[in-house]
């Protein structure tokens, strides 16, 4: 069984990905042996365009195979050695049952920053202009809205992260030191700068 299980979220854009990449190597440089998982892996193929069903609740409900993840997340905290930390990084994650009594990082981001990282990331990916804005629009952005009234995940964050700089990241709320010991030496190394 792993000794701290750890989650890495926010809203689409949030840079949930670049946060968990430090923190595994932050781990990494303090001798800690991590195991990933990230909601990005469980994606399905889908049918956007569905009589009677918006992009919405096709991104919300289909998009992600969320079962499965609870399941592989289970299986990784079961299997992994003590002295394991199991980070698990991606969006919507209270929706995930076995993630419930993880320390929960969430990242804060203005959806002006959200909406610019997410548009360079998809026009870099080969997407056009057009398409790009219309999946952050129709899909990303009302996804988020619909998990935040359901699940204020922000609410429930055992650490609360201004991440609106990528260098500079900010604790609103939380306490480092109420971490799993294991966890506490490598998330001071990510926030080094702001750490009190």
């Amino acid at each position: 069984m792993t000794s701290a299980l750890v989650t890495v979220s926010g809203i689409d854009g949030s840079g949930k990905s670049e946060w968990a990449r430090r923190l595994l190597a932050a781990c990494a440089a303090k001798g800690v042996v991590t195991r990933f998982l990230a909601t990005d892996d469980f994606r399905r193929p889908v049918t956007w365009q569905v009589p009677g069903r918006s992009e919405l609740d096709i991104y919300y409900d289909d998009y992600f195979d969320l079962a499965g993840f609870d399941g592989a997340v289970s299986a990784a905290r079961a299997a992994a050695d003590a002295g394991t930390v199991l980070v698990v990084e991606g969006i919507m994650l209270r929706r995930v049952p076995s993630l419930a009594e993880a320390f929960a990082i969430y990242l804060e981001t203005t959806r002006a920053t959200a909406y610019a990282r997410m548009l360079e990331r998809a026009l870099g990916r080969g997407l056009s202009h057009v398409d790009a804005v219309h999946r952050i629009t129709a899909r990303y952005f009302p996804a988020q809205d619909r998990y935040q009234a359901a699940f204020a995940p922000a609410e429930h964050a055992d650490l609360l992260v201004d991440n609106e700089d990528y260098e500079h990241p900010r604790i609103l709320r939380g306490d480092v030191a109420r971490a799993p010991t294991i966890l506490r030496a490598p998330l001071r190394a990510c926030l080094a700068s702001v750490h009190k």
